[in-house]
């Protein structure tokens, strides 16, 4: 079962709490180093493909996208009622895309919030939590860089673990 899978809160009310645990993650950077960051700056992007959200934090530009779930798939348009294909009113259909992109944001926002977490903890570096996502002069983040050359980059590495002995 995934994630808020039920929720009703909604799309807007999950970007606003995102919006706010940044504000407030900034607040505390700059609570703790007065004056040393500029103001945060938040920017949200939709359409039925998918969502970005871009903030600037430590002098970083951060890009999250979010993919969100194509409004015509079978999911949500289609039902099997008595073994049998029916196709669901566009009402229906268009309720049930909305409750899946709702589950998104939900995730997203948990994410967001475990990731804030982490570092508020010690528990991951700034750099380390949002590395894939800083945003490069060129406009793309350094995972969409960086990912698609993966295997490359590592090639075959194993795992550097001590050899077992009995």
């Amino acid at each position: 079962m995934p994630y808020a899978e039920n929720t009703s809160v909604s799309v807007e009310k999950s970007r606003a709490e995102i919006e706010s645990l940044l504000r407030k993650f900034w607040a505390l950077e700059n609570a703790r180093q007065p004056g040393k960051y500029p103001p945060m700056r938040f920017q949200f992007y939709s359409d039925n493909i998918g969502a970005e959200i871009t903030f600037t934090l430590r002098d970083k530009t951060i890009r999250i996208s979010l993919p969100l779930p194509d409004p015509s798939s079978k999911e949500f348009t289609q039902k099997i009622l008595y073994g049998k294909v029916k196709k669901n009113d566009p009402s229906k259909a268009y309720a049930l895309w909305e409750q899946a992109c709702r589950t998104r944001w939900r995730a997203l926002a948990l994410s967001i919030k475990s990731t804030l977490t982490d570092i508020e903890a010690g528990i991951k570096t700034f750099e380390i939590a949002f590395l894939a996502y800083f945003m490069m002069q060129d406009g793309k983040t350094i995972g969409e860089h960086i990912i698609p050359r993966l295997d490359e980059a590592v090639g075959d590495s194993k795992l550097l673990l001590p050899e077992r002995t009995a």
